[in-house]
């Protein structure tokens, strides 16, 4: 037993091995149209409960809010994480601090906060007037799994999509 539960204990993820593995350029996996066809799936699904002329208004307002990502830079160090999506302005932010302003490059103002969530996972997440979107980092695996999570009082069903990079 006590083997065993060493063993457990040595395959555990250490702070090191997730700043590590959170650190460097990571690509996209998927070609381009299985990540449209999956980022409409997505959209369908938070569609479907609303009525058909309020769905029609609110898809292009969901899909410039579901944006897909050819590439992460990402550095986790000490308890910052940096990250910058494409060519968009790095997000900077303090694992478990408080929310921190950030401004997009469209000029939109949220307010950015972020937790560790388990050995393997940081989930970033930017409030706005009107709804919040969390953006899951899963470095449990080889490859890089990040959803994205849009969440409103306007939207019966929440707005998920995974993204799968390495």
């Amino acid at each position: 037993m006590f083997l065993t539960l060493f063993a457990a204990a040595a395959l555990a993820e250490s702070p090191a091995d997730l700043t590590e593995r959170a650190t460097g350029t990571f690509k996209s996996t998927d070609a381009a149209s299985v990540i449209e066809g999956r980022r409409q799936a997505a959209i369908d699904r938070t569609l479907e409960p609303m009525n058909f002329a309020l769905a029609i208004l609110a898809r292009g307002k969901l899909e410039d809010t579901l944006t897909a990502c050819s590439s992460y830079t990402a550095k986790l160090d000490g308890g910052t994480f940096t990250f910058q999506c494409d060519d968009k302005n790095q997000v900077v932010t303090v694992l478990g601090g408080g929310p921190a302003p950030f401004t997009n490059q469209e000029g939109k103002s949220y307010m950015v906060s972020s937790s560790q969530r388990g050995e393997s996972m940081l989930d970033v997440i930017f409030q706005g007037d009107s709804g919040a979107q969390t953006t899951t980092f899963d470095f449990s695996g080889e490859i890089i799994v990040v959803t994205k999570t849009v969440t409103s009082d306007m939207l019966e069903v929440p707005l998920s999509c995974t993204f799968n990079y390495r």
